[in-house]
């Protein structure tokens, strides 16, 4: 009689994502098909609330902090995308 060996995370240097498909077909990819989307969406939105804040700055006095923030919203844009690309990879 054939039964499936036991599924082993415990490894810290290896991929753990053809140990879940092994064990539970490619049922176990659905978590990642479906967080990459919303790791884009994220991205936009960061986008989108840089453009809000520059005019909303402007009127409050605060366009001073403007280059930090598009800094900001840049590395995470870049995190975001960067991570999104991982999951589907």
């Amino acid at each position: 009689m054939l039964t499936k060996p036991p599924l082993h995370l415990e490894s810290k240097t290896e991929d753990k994502v053809p140990a879940l498909v092994t064990q539970l077909g490619y049922a176990g990819l659905i978590p990642f098909v479906t967080l990459a989307p919303a790791v884009w969406l994220v991205d936009t939105k960061l986008s989108a609330l840089v453009a809000v804040d520059r005019a909303t700055y402007s009127r409050y006095l605060l366009r001073s902090w403007l280059p930090m923030r598009l800094t900001l919203t840049v590395i995470a844009s870049v995190s975001c995308a960067g991570g999104a690309i991982g999951l589907l990879r």
